[in-house]
């Protein structure tokens, strides 16, 4: 031992940061903003329904192909990615969305964020530990139970007041920011 504390624990503290900045393709996440959006889309709770659980559906093969390149390219190009991708595609979606593009954005978002991002954020940890792992997914747990009741409440209350499309759009900036962070710090 050379003295240094392991690395690993900054990937597991980027890796929990990823997880929670899934939030905008999670059900908790869209939650938040589903009666804004399906007032301002003029969309009735079963039509927003039937176009969530199809995009659910779609998303959930983006699981499937980020494990693969996550081997294939590594941790700092996928995780990077796909927080800049998500992150762009939030942005995106409180600028743009309408009622006939919502599909897409959902798709894309839950895709990258729920599914791909997931599946990258909890592989990082299970690469970095081989024998502490339990140890290591136990804290990352933990910060990432942490991590999404604080920025739930707090998104919470933002759209409150200010309306979802804004408050989109920060949480998507700060999607993006992560992803920068973690091109820096996130090593193979």
């Amino acid at each position: 031992m050379n003295g240094r504390p392991y690395y690993g624990w900054v990937i597991v503290s980027i890796a929990a940061a990823s997880m929670v900045a899934t939030l905008p393709g999670r059900t908790v996440g869209l939650g938040l903003i589903t009666e804004p959006l399906i007032a301002e889309l003029g969309l009735t709770r079963t039509q927003f329904a039937n176009i969530n659980v199809i995009a659910t559906l779609l998303g959930s093969a983006f699981a499937l192909i980020a494990g693969p390149l996550t081997d294939r390219w590594g941790i700092r190009v996928m995780l990077s990615a796909a927080l800049l991708l998500l992150g762009g595609l939030v942005m995106a979606m409180s600028s743009w969305v309408t009622a006939a593009s919502l599909m897409i954005f959902l798709v894309l978002i839950r895709g990258v964020g729920q599914s791909a991002l997931s599946t990258i954020s909890v592989t990082s940890v299970g690469k970095w530990f081989t024998t502490r792992l339990a140890i290591a997914m136990g804290v990352f747990s933990v910060m990432v139970a942490i991590g999404f009741s604080a920025v739930i409440v707090g998104a919470q209350s933002q759209i409150e007041t200010q309306g979802w499309r804004s408050v989109w759009s920060v949480i998507g900036g700060c999607v993006c920011l992560l992803g920068v962070i973690s091109m820096g710090l996130t090593r193979r």
